[in-house]
């Protein structure tokens, strides 16, 4: 259940606006994914805040800062499944996705080989 909204007071669902990241200077910057129209699809524009509001930064020049704001997301979401992992009972942990070696038999050898038929 979703906390009530402090405008309409009902239950409503929270949405995220976009990937919120501070560089080590305390400088401000928002990733936003934005529609380019019907065929070119969505883009992820880069703003920073000056002043309390935000600019829009030029696609060319913020390149790699939107890699290192994605970086920034993969590295959350890491975290995010080892506090998820710590925090649960133990039945309901995230699974890695390493095949079994307990489903295969162990493989015994003589050491010798067949001669072939």
């Amino acid at each position: 259940m979703c906390p009530p909204s402090p405008h309409t007071g009902k239950d409503s669902p929270m949405l995220p606006k976009g990937l919120l990241v501070t560089d080590p200077h305390g400088q401000e910057f928002l990733l936003v994914p934005e529609e380019r129209g019907a065929a070119a699809g969505y883009t992820l524009s880069v703003l920073q805040r000056h002043d309390d509001q935000w600019i829009r930064l030029e696609p060319h020049a913020s390149r790699r800062l939107r890699e290192s704001m994605l970086g920034a997301l993969l590295e959350f979401f890491g975290n995010l499944c080892r506090i998820l992992n710590h925090n649960s009972d133990g039945t309901h942990r995230i699974k890695k996705h390493a095949p079994s070696t307990r489903s295969q038999p162990p493989r015994t050898t003589t050491g010798k080989l067949r001669e072939p038929s």
